[in-house]
């Protein structure tokens, strides 16, 4: 399905433009204090719909959703007797860990290169990732269960999706004993009460694994169905409603610092990425954006635009001590997508082609047996 690999380049795309943008003193405020006096174009790109082009969190849930979706996807229409998870098991790791692993070792080469500790940096937020690090602390959380590598903390999503990888029969379980549209919507309904109810009680475990169970839900929404049945208006309406979910939070603290109504949006951007899924399946002029060389090309390096965009950004923007935003982001833009391109090649595909090779080698062996 290229179009979900679309979507998820867009989506790495904006957590590289969020995080390239945050390294800048006044958006760093308004993101994170919901500071409203500094410059009109801050308030305008933060507090409006203009955020959608560079949301982080948001776009993690839009990779959460479709990890749910792809990967229980091929189990649901099998009987348990006729499901075989050893392949899977013995190539998902390969797939994912090598890459991490390689990511730790660029960033702390990156960041023994380029960064240092700059007492007069512009932005908290951007002094705080720029402080050397521990090479002890580094490789203590290199296995990625605990909490991710200081030197390259975009790694905290990892730790959820390797928890999903290893729980996947667990909810393929759950998923092919809710096939009936009342019990799936019942089921997603619940997901997103366990997600808001991890919001408020700060606990990401169940914050987080609910949404990958979203994901798996979907499959029980026949795109096809939807298009025949209703037509591309709805298909349309369900698209913009879900991006305007999505960047709901942001036009509600623009509004108002009522944390009521900020938790409702936070929660409600959870359906909206959810509805970006569906919607990259169900709308077809979406479709045909996803399913575009540049974005495919983008779909194809995400993995690896996500794992080295963080220490390239960081050192565009000590270049001048996190005061001149547009450098930030052409440069790291820039070296991110280059970076990413010679990972791909170096780190990434081998991976790709040897977890490959092991999950023939594994699906042979057992059928043989």
């Amino acid at each position: 399905m290229p179009e979900l690999d679309g979507l998820r380049g867009l989506a790495a795309l904006a957590v590289m433009l969020g995080h390239a943008l945050w390294t800048f003193a006044p958006i760093t405020e308004a993101v994170t204090t919901g500071f409203k006096d500094g410059p009109l174009w801050v308030n305008v790109l933060t507090y409006t719909p203009l955020h959608f082009f560079w949301l982080a969190r948001e776009s993690v849930a839009v990779f959460f959703i479709l990890s749910g979706f792809v990967l229980a996807r091929p189990y649901l229409d099998l009987p348990a007797t006729a499901r075989s998870y050893l392949p899977y098991y013995c190539s998902r790791f390969i797939r994912l860990l090598p890459p991490c692993w390689a990511a730790i070792v660029f960033a702390t080469v990156v960041e023994s290169v380029a960064f240092c500790s700059q007492g007069d940096v512009a932005s908290t937020w951007l002094g705080y990732y720029a402080a050397p690090k521990l090479l002890a602390d580094t490789l203590a959380h290199a296995s990625l269960i605990t909490e991710a590598p200081h030197v390259l903390p975009v790694l905290w999503s990892l730790r959820w999706e390797i928890l999903f990888s290893l729980l996947l029969p667990l909810y393929v379980w759950v998923l092919y004993h809710v096939r009936s549209p009342v019990a799936n919507g019942w089921l997603a309904l619940m997901c997103l009460v366990a997600t808001a109810t991890g919001m408020v009680c700060r606990s990401d475990l169940l914050e987080y694994m609910p949404m990958f169970m979203i994901g798996g839900a979907l499959n029980h929404l026949s795109a096809q169905s939807f298009r025949s049945r209703y037509g591309q208006t709805l298909a349309w309406a369900v698209m913009v409603v879900a991006t305007v979910l999505l960047c709901g939070e942001w036009c509600v603290r623009g509004m108002s610092s009522d944390r009521q109504a900020i938790g409702v949006a936070r929660v409600l951007a959870v359906l909206g990425a959810a509805g970006t899924v569906f919607s990259a399946t169900a709308c077809e002029g979406f479709r045909q954006l996803l399913t575009g060389g540049v974005v495919q090309w983008l779909g194809r390096r995400s993995f690896s635009l996500y794992l080295v965009h963080f220490p390239i950004v960081i050192a565009a923007a000590l270049l001048s001590a996190g005061r001149n935003l547009p450098l930030t982001v052409v440069v790291g833009v820039a070296g991110s997508i280059a970076a990413a391109e010679a990972f791909f090649w170096l780190a990434e595909y081998p991976s790709l082609q040897f977890a490959g090779y092991v999950k023939r080698k594994v699906t042979a062996l057992s059928g043989n047996g």
